[in-house]
């Protein structure tokens, strides 16, 4: 195949191309190989795998992406004919030159970045030129008292909100001529990340041992407005309610106990899986091996993370193979910038023999790359990891 520069292609040209591979024989194996319930933003493919199969998915961070595209940050999150473009390019480059098995689609899924639901609250959602934004190191509840006062976000003008819209607006314009399909982001983090930020970390830590039932309200009310946000969304969109993600990077092992977890957390969790008719991906990057006995009381999981310090073998104990799961491999244990062929290769061969043991559906991810020694050193580094992986899962049958 004849090298194409994406970054110097025209968007009538990266569109064409996109609709031409969309509905080729290549992308439509990819399709085949999840379950489609909604489409999912470009940086980060959380796909639910269908029986039978084994899909490889890499999550390269957005830095990289800007770098290897030639576009700057800033202007990616803050001008909505840039996003547009350069998520154009992103699709169309990662189909062509990664070769991992993110389907290609006709969607563009608004994407803010971390900090948008802080936002809607009112905290600064921080922007720099060489980095995703972040929420602001402020908070907004430095009384208990204060939660009295704290309004739900108005789904129009709270924080990013006005944005938000402005983005949908204008991106939408552009897809609808170019046959694409732009989508509007979803409250996708889960309520206890957003209550430390609200409160900070150390106080809300605190206030658990010492005003239990201050926490239980800032957990409902912050459920109640994550709830009334969607129900709002579908009223704008003209949908229905759809299942949730919940990213919990802060649910950890090493700061809360199980029992922290099943008193403060997992009530809200719950209440929103019945809320959103169940939760299509629960994720959290950090260790969270010690509850997994507790997430299973969540009703109608569709893919369950297991991040790179949880163990996969107490996931599948809990789960019994009924779960599907999204496996993250360890970035110490398999480093593939550094890692040999023999060490990749018996890392999945590992994570292989744990799934068939109880016979359950599993996909296998590595995420968070960025560049390592050299951008070219760094995107072959990526391919040699997928070609392992899938010769690995050819081996035992899977994807044949």
């Amino acid at each position: 195949m004849k090298h194409v520069d994406v970054s110097t292609m025209s968007i009538p040209e990266i569109v064409d191309r996109i609709l031409e591979l969309e509905a080729s024989a290549g992308n439509r194996k990819s399709m085949d190989l999840w379950r489609w319930e909604r489409p999912l933003p470009v940086p980060h493919f959380h796909g639910v795998p269908r029986p039978g199969t084994l899909a490889f998915t890499v999550g390269i961070e957005m830095p990289m992406w800007a770098e290897l595209l030639g576009f700057d940050l800033m202007a990616f999150y803050n001008i909505p004919e840039v996003y547009y473009e350069d998520t154009l390019k992103i699709k169309l480059y990662r189909y062509l030159y990664i070769k991992d098995d993110t389907p290609l689609t006709k969607d563009i899924v608004i994407w803010p970045g971390a900090g948008f639901e802080e936002s809607i609250f009112g905290l600064e959602q921080v922007y720099t030129p060489d980095a995703d934004p972040w929420v602001g190191k402020s908070t907004l509840l430095e009384k208990r008292s204060d939660l009295l006062t704290m309004e739900k976000p108005d789904f129009y003008e709270s924080g990013y909100m006005p944005q938000l819209h402005s983005f949908y607006d204008s991106i939408g314009k552009m897809a609808r001529q170019h046959g694409m399909n732009v989508v509007f982001p979803f409250w996708q983090k889960g309520p206890f990340g957003i209550a430390l930020r609200l409160r900070g970390v150390t106080n809300l830590f605190m206030d658990m041992i010492t005003a239990p039932s201050f926490v239980r309200d800032l957990m409902d009310f912050l459920s109640f407005s994550r709830q009334e946000w969607t129900k709002e969304r579908a009223n704008f969109l003209g949908t229905t309610i759809e299942k949730g993600d919940l990213i919990n990077d802060d649910v950890d092992s090493t700061m809360i106990s199980p029992e922290f977890y099943e008193q403060f957390i997992l009530p809200y969790e719950k209440q929103l899986s019945s809320f959103h008719g169940g939760i299509r991906y629960w994720h959290s990057c950090a260790n969270v091996s010690s509850f997994y006995g507790l997430i299973c009381n969540i009703d109608n999981i569709g893919l369950l993370d297991v991040g790179p310090w949880s163990d996969v073998k107490q996931a599948l104990q809990a789960t019994q193979g009924i779960i599907p799961l999204e496996i993250r491999l360890h970035p110490k244990k398999v480093n593939i910038y550094t890692a040999t062929d023999e060490s990749i290769r018996n890392a999945v061969n590992y994570h292989i023999k744990c799934c068939k043991e109880f016979d359950g559906d599993f996909c296998m991810r590595v995420g968070g790359l960025s560049q390592f020694s050299g951008l070219a050193q760094s995107i072959n580094s990526i391919k040699r990891f997928l070609a392992i992986a899938r010769g690995s899962a050819n081996t035992v049958g899977l994807n044949p």
